[in-house]
């Protein structure tokens, strides 16, 4: 008998995957509020914080879960944690753009930072993505 949805996913044939279940999970249960904190830093409500002081921080981007890590106040670049500015490619990337412009496509992101529009647009398909910053500590985030 078939016991879970994965299993049946695999005995028709079809492939997925969710990203790192196991090391959201972790995060999540380690720190709550890198699931609940909110990544718009201009507009953090009293009952929330703000992304870019968490170690890691878990977001559902184009049906994959992503666990972004950052060093906030631990290093001397501003690359080491997520800000508004990359929120906002990611939107324009998964909306505007989406697989249908980056199946098979070469994308390179500079000043990456943590790297998570790099992420989303090779979940979306692009063939090879380069990463660049000029901190190299960023880079091994």
């Amino acid at each position: 008998p078939i016991k879970s949805f994965s299993t049946a996913a695999m005995a028709l044939g079809l492939s997925f995957s969710l990203g790192n279940v196991k090391l959201a999970l972790e995060t999540v249960k380690n720190d709550p509020e890198s699931i609940t904190c909110t990544i718009d830093a201009q507009n953090v409500k009293d009952d929330q914080s703000s992304c870019q002081q968490i170690d890691k921080i878990v977001r559902f981007k184009v049906g994959r879960i992503l666990t972004i890590s950052q060093d906030w106040g631990g290093s001397v670049s501003t690359g080491a944690s997520v800000w508004n500015g990359e929120n906002v490619a990611v939107k324009y990337i998964e909306e505007s753009l989406g697989r249908k412009n980056l199946e098979g496509k070469s994308v390179i992101e500079l000043g990456s930072g943590v790297g998570y529009s790099s992420l989303v647009a090779n979940i979306l398909g692009a063939s090879e993505v380069v990463i660049t910053d000029g901190n190299e500590d960023v880079l091994k985030l």
